[in-house]
C-alpha cells in the first residue's frame, strides 16, 4: 500500500510510476494506491495481477486533481496493465475511457470495483464475447445507465440512484444485488432482470419496492437467497412477500428489512410537474396512523425450502407480526427465526409478544 499527497507533493508522478515497477518487478499480485488531497483520500486504485509473468512498459502517470478527485493512468499506453487481474477505483473523476480500455485489453480481468467514479460519458458498457470478467461492482458512480452483456459473469452488485439496467446475455450470471436511493417498482426490477431471472440463486434487493397488486412475479426457479426491504405499513405488504415466496419454490433463505413507507423518500400527491421533478424529492412528514393501515390478505402458499427466516429493524408494528405469522404458517419446514429489533428498549413488549407466538421447534434468536 502506498499514499500519494496530490495536493503537497509535486514528484508524485514520479513516485507513483516507482511503486508500480516495484510491484511489476516483484511480481506482487495485489496493489493498493491511493491519493491524497489536503491529507483526505481523494481517490484509490486497488491492482491485483494474474499469476503470470508481468512486466513493466512506459511510465505510468498520476494526473493531478480532475473535478476533485484524482486520474488514473490510461491502461492502452501501458502494458503492464493487461495482466490486471483485479482492479478497484475509488474516487476516480475520469475512467470512462480507462474503463474501455480495460476490459479490451486485460485478457485476466475477473474483477471490477467502482466506486463514486465519473467520465462515462453517461453510461457504462460491460459488452464483449471473449471478457473474462467474473465479479462486477459499481457504487454510486456518475452514470445514467448500465449495459451488461458478458457470458462468463457471475456477481453484479450496483448502488446509487435508480438507472437504466440492461442485462442479456449473462448465462453464468447467478448473483445480483441491487441498492437504490429512490423507490422503484416490483414491475422495473424484473424488467431489468427479465434474461437472468430463472437463474439467479442470489437475490439482494435494498431499495423499497411499489408492489403493483395485480403483478405476476417471473419465475425465480432455483433462488436459494433472497433479501427485500419491505414497507410494513403498506396494504399491500403481505401480498408483496406473497409474491416472493410464490416465486422462489427451492428458497432456503429469506431476508427482510421493514421499515416505513413514510420514512421513504417519495414526492407528495398533487404538486406540479416542475416540483415533483425538482432535485430534491420531497417528504411528506407523516408516519402513516395504524387505524389508517389495511393490510390485504394473501393466498397461502406452502414451501418446504425455506430454512431461515432473518428480520432487520422490527418495530412490533401490525404489518411486522402478519409478515412472521405469516412465514411460520407457509414455511413448513422453517428452523429459525432471526430478528433484530430496530430500538431494543422501544420494542422489548413486541418481541415478547412475538416470542410467544413462535412455535417451540422453530429456533428463534433476538440479536
Amino acid at each position: 500500500m502506498a499514499f500519494f499527497d496530490m495536493e503537497n507533493d509535486m514528484s508524485t508522478n514520479a513516485t507513483f510510476g516507482k511503486w508500480l515497477e516495484f510491484t511489476e518487478r516483484n511480481r506482487v499480485q495485489k496493489v493498493k494506491l491511493i491519493s491524497l488531497d489536503d491529507g483526505i483520500c481523494s481517490g484509490s486504485m486497488d491492482l491485483a495481477y494474474a499469476s503470470s509473468p508481468h512486466e513493466f512498459i512506459g511510465n505510468y502517470k498520476l494526473k493531478h486533481k480532475c473535478n476533485g478527485v484524482s486520474d488514473i493512468p490510461h491502461p492502452c499506453k501501458y502494458g503492464g496493465f493487461k495482466f490486471v487481474k483485479s482492479i478497484s477505483l475509488f474516487g476516480v473523476g475520469t475512467v470512462g475511457e480507462a474503463f474501455k480500455c480495460l476490459l479490451g485489453n486485460c485478457k485476466f480481468l475477473e474483477k471490477v470495483l467502482l466506486s463514486g467514479c465519473g467520465g462515462f460519458d453517461n453510461n457504462v458498457r460491460v459488452v464483449g464475447p471473449a471478457l473474462a470478467l467474473k465479479y462486477l461492482e459499481i457504487w454510486n458512480c456518475r452514470i445514467e445507465g448500465i449495459e451488461i452483456s458478458s457470458a462468463n459473469l457471475v456477481s453484479f452488485t450496483y448502488a446509487g440512484d435508480w438507472i437504466r439496467l440492461f442485462l442479456w446475455n449473462v448465462p453464468r450470471l447467478a448473483e445480483v444485488s441491487l441498492a437504490c436511493d429512490s423507490r422503484a417498482s416490483t414491475v422495473a426490477v424484473f424488467s431489468t432482470l427479465h434474461f437472468c431471472h430463472s437463474q439467479l440463486e442470489v437475490l439482494t434487493l435494498k431499495t423499497s419496492l411499489i408492489h403493483k397488486e395485480n403483478y405476476t412475479f417471473p419465475g425465480l426457479e432455483i433462488l436459494k437467497h433472497l433479501e427485500v426491504k419491505i414497507a410494513t405499513d403498506e396494504d399491500c405488504c403481505l401480498l408483496q412477500l406473497a409474491s416472493f415466496i410464490k416465486a422462489s419454490p427451492e428458497l432456503q433463505k429469506l431476508v427482510l428489512e421493514f421499515n416505513d413507507h413514510s420514512l421513504n423518500l417519495h414526492f407528495v400527491p398533487n404538486l406540479s410537474s416542475v416540483e415533483i421533478n425538482a432535485p430534491f424529492p420531497l417528504l411528506t412528514g407523516a408516519v402513516r396512523p395504524e387505524h389508517e393501515i389495511g393490510i390485504k390478505e394473501a393466498a397461502n402458499c406452502s414451501r418446504n425450502s425455506l430454512r431461515v427466516v432473518e428480520v432487520r429493524d422490527y418495530c412490533g408494528r401490525p404489518g411486522d407480526l402478519k409478515l412472521i405469522m405469516y412465514l411460520i404458517k407457509n414455511a413448513v419446514k422453517l428452523e429459525k427465526i432471526v430478528v433484530h429489533p430496530k430500538e431494543v428498549r422501544a420494542v422489548d413488549f413486541a418481541m415478547r409478544q412475538l416470542k410467544r407466538q413462535v412455535p417451540i421447534h422453530i429456533n428463534f434468536v433476538r440479536l
